[in-house]
């Protein structure tokens, strides 16, 4: 689950940040093109997925977490931060569809649109930093192992 979460955290960050991603490399537009039709699914499975990594991961073990192995510990706040928001912004017009809270939903993802580059880019770098301390390449306790 936790690779599935990083990667969609990624991509949603992606999408967050394109605008100054294809500011510095036009050739990147691309590869975000690719990714706009699948944006209200990215949404939903980055929102879903940060809400159930909350409820697995447990706020008490995460704040134990932060305080042990700082690093991994800010990696996993981000993440679960950065996937519901980025979700929610993301899947606004799937919500649109299930219910009469589209207004609200649609207001609320209005306010947090100026904060979407900086979201994205700090899920793209959540997402990267989960992957590398999933697969072990980092060690939980980095940098202090080094």
């Amino acid at each position: 689950m936790d690779y599935l979460f990083a990667i969609l955290l990624i991509c949603a960050g992606l999408l967050g940040a394109s605008s100054l991603i294809v500011a510095k490399k036009p050739d990147a537009a691309r590869i975000i093109d690719s990714l706009l039709p699948f944006q209200a699914l990215i949404g939903a499975g980055t929102l879903v997925l940060g809400v159930l990594s909350l409820v697995v991961w447990g706020p008490g073990r995460m704040v134990a977490m932060a305080k042990a192995t700082p690093l991994f510990g800010a990696t996993l706040w981000v993440c679960v931060f950065a996937g519901i928001l980025l979700g929610f912004v993301f899947a606004v017009p799937l919500m649109g569809r299930l219910g009469s809270g589209q207004q609200k939903a649609a207001e609320l993802s209005q306010k947090l649109a100026p904060f979407q580059l900086m979201i994205g880019l700090a899920a793209i770098v959540a997402g990267l930093l989960l992957i590398l301390f999933r697969a072990g390449i980092l060690p939980p306790n980095f940098p202090g192992s080094y």
